[in-house]
């Protein structure tokens, strides 16, 4: 069977084609001319409108069929026209045109209608139609106009959208953050499970209402600033805020459409609070790095070392401030001391390279111009990745024990070379005295008054040089720890007495009064002999030759864990300027030009030394033209004999 067979009527002549409203047919000649230039107008517009227009009858067969129609549906004109309609409706739309066709004739109104049809290739579309009743002179309805237009691609995208706002709605009821919908009158559109959840407060109890009634409080918060601000200048806005009500922290976006506003929110107290420790912690720690004795900093890990941190003790160490040297732009080698530069770059070089920590000492320049010791220890600090992203390091003030190690080393050489030269100059001390004793003895026969006179010079020279050596010795040994003490109990008592009987006659000579006071007890302290009286005859000799009239005075004392002994002299007294220093190797109190009282200044040095080896200590008390006072002090160990005071 043919299309043609289902043709139902021919067309009219008198129905021309029009866009929609009524084609009117006249008889009359004026208005035949009237209507033939309208529906030539007419006729011009259908067949350049982009939409389809297609007239037909009361009946429903096809009787105009513009080009826009031919392109929509496939069917040319000579292959539509005078088919019925019906041959464009699918199957389930079969009654579509039999009520459309009937609500015409009844002169009912037509709204346009949204549906599907057909196209010559049996392809389904999307159409919007608008339906005209085309009206004869009489007024008659005689026929249909239809305005057809494909809607496919609009319908594909509402469905994405309406695909898209489901899926964005399950998203929205599944997210961990608050979000609701607000209306330009601020009212609630939409309120997901969260909101519930965080405010307490159902979707039926919010959707209608208007925020700033149900949150008359949040007015005059940063809230009310920042939602305001997003409707009214179409921006997005956040806002940290806390809540007093509910005592929690939220974070709030708002985000302005056309609609009104999106507004996601969170709960960040539990972030909030780690971000308040977190601080606190790091108060913590910047205070207790502030406090360390050392410099703490931070270079990054670039080409320059660039300093990243310094703390404040950076100021003591170089004399510049920490935003001094974090401004520095030339890097931290050029600080280094030229003597120290290439050891200390091929170190950073090494290190670096290897990612190994960093440690060595070196001189740094100071602000002032001067170079101050360091010891320089530095890590790495790695990303989670394992790359080297900054160098943190404590840079540590060694001035003091470099010098005391300089010091101590310069002391070592003072050591040995005492100690050799000692050994060198006994030996001809020794032959010295050996032939002096031998020619006084007469043992190369008889000497002259003058030649015995001269002997006994060199005898009184070679016994003084003889003690400096002795001393000398004494000394580097003790320096080097190598003098080997006894540890004893010792009768002060029996010292003082001995020391006494060697002094007298140079007390009697200068015409001194020697005074010996001791309680009637004393008690036994631990020591070498030797020693101890070695440290009490240097005491009691040097009050005896600085002193030239007066008298030197001996006492003794036992406290509860100590004896004392103290020297006091009439003498010259000690200056304020030279008190610190008596206690110094080869320091004199007579140290101008003319030296009267001799001596190589070591015996005090040498009394201290081994005092303290001992256990004890000596102190001094002076005033120049007045005296001195030198006290022994050595620990107890039990009580002595009584012993009657000597004067």
């Amino acid at each position: 069977m043919t299309l043609r067979s289902h043709r139902r009527k021919r067309r009219s002549p008198a129905l021309r084609p029009a866009t929609e409203g009524p084609v009117v047919v006249s008889h009359d000649p004026a208005e035949l001319n009237l209507n033939e230039a309208t529906q030539s107008r007419q006729t011009a517009i259908a067949t350049w409108s982009a939409d389809a227009v297609i007239g037909a009858t009361l009946d429903g067969v096809i009787t105009n069929w513009n080009p826009a129609a031919a392109r929509l549906y496939g069917y040319s004109a000579t292959e539509a026209i005078g088919e019925p309609l019906e041959m464009l409706v699918p199957a389930e739309r079969a009654g579509e045109i039999s009520e459309i066709l009937r609500r015409v004739r009844w002169s009912e109104s037509v709204p346009g209608i949204e549906t599907v049809r057909r196209t010559k290739s049996g392809r389904l579309i999307d159409v919007s139609l608008r339906i005209s009743p085309v009206h004869a002179e009489d007024g008659q309805i005689t026929g249909t106009l239809t305005v057809a237009r494909d809607i496919s691609a609009q319908k594909v995208a509402e469905a994405e959208r309406a695909a898209t706002h489901q899926n964005m709605r399950e998203v929205l009821e599944r997210i961990t953050d608050g979000f609701y919908a607000l209306d330009r009158d601020w009212r609630f559109t939409y309120v997901n499970p969260m909101v519930e959840q965080i405010l307490g407060r159902t979707r039926e109890e919010l959707l209608g209402k208007t925020f700033w009634e149900e949150f008359d409080y949040a007015a005059g918060t940063p809230v009310y600033d920042a939602y305001k601000r997003a409707m009214a200048e179409g921006t997005t806005t956040s806002v940290e805020l806390y809540d007093h009500r509910l005592g929690l922290w939220f974070e709030s976006r708002a985000y302005p459409s056309a609609g009104g506003l999106s507004v996601f929110f969170r709960d960040v107290t539990a972030s909030k609070e780690l971000e308040q420790r977190l601080r606190a912690s790091e108060s913590k720690y910047r205070t207790l790095v502030e406090q360390i004795p050392a410099v703490v900093y931070v270079l990054a890990a670039d080409e320059n070392q660039t300093p990243l941190y310094f703390s404040p003790r950076i100021y003591e160490l170089t004399g510049e401030l920490p935003e001094e040297v974090l401004a520095l732009k030339e890097h931290w080698l050029e600080s280094v001391h030229p003597d120290d530069y290439e050891r200390v770059a091929a170190e950073d070089t090494r290190t670096s390279a290897t990612g190994e920590p960093f440690q060595m000492e070196y001189r740094q320049l100071r602000k002032d111009g001067s170079y101050v010791w360091v010891r320089d220890e530095c890590v790495p600090v790695h990303d989670e990745t394992g790359r080297v992203v900054a160098w943190q390091g404590v840079l540590l003030d060694v001035s003091a024990r470099v010098q005391l190690e300089a010091a101590q080393e310069a002391n070592r050489a003072k050591s040995m070379f005492l100690g050799m030269m000692s050994h060198e100059l006994r030996t001809p001390m020794q032959s010295v005295l050996g032939y002096a004793a031998l020619l006084l003895g007469g043992h190369r026969g008889t000497l002259t008054p003058e030649q015995a006179e001269d002997i006994g010079y060199i005898q009184l020279g070679a016994d003084r040089m003889m003690a400096l050596v002795e001393q000398m010795l004494d000394l580097s040994q003790l320096e080097a720890g190598q003098l080997q003490l006894v540890a004893e109990p010792v009768d002060l008592v029996e010292i003082i007495e001995h020391v006494r009987q060697e002094v007298g006659p140079q007390t009697a000579a200068k015409s001194l009064d020697l005074c010996i006071e001791l309680p009637p007890s004393l008690p036994l302290v631990i020591g070498d002999p030797d020693r101890l009286r070695q440290i009490v005859l240097n005491l009691v000799d040097n009050a005896v030759k600085f002193t030239e009239v007066g008298e030197v005075r001996v006492t003794a004392y036992a406290t509860e864990r100590r004896v004392e002994v103290a020297v006091c002299d009439t003498g010259i007294g000690i200056t304020e300027e030279v008190m610190p220093l008596i206690f110094e190797e080869f320091l004199q109190v007579d140290s101008g030009m003319t030296r009267p009282y001799g001596g190589a200044g070591l015996g005090l040095a040498i009394a201290r030394k081994l005092a303290e080896q001992m256990g004890g200590s000596i102190g001094v008390v002076s005033a120049p033209e007045v005296g001195s006072t030198f006290t022994l002090r050595l620990p107890a160990v039990a009580m002595a004999r009584t012993t009657p005071a000597r004067s």
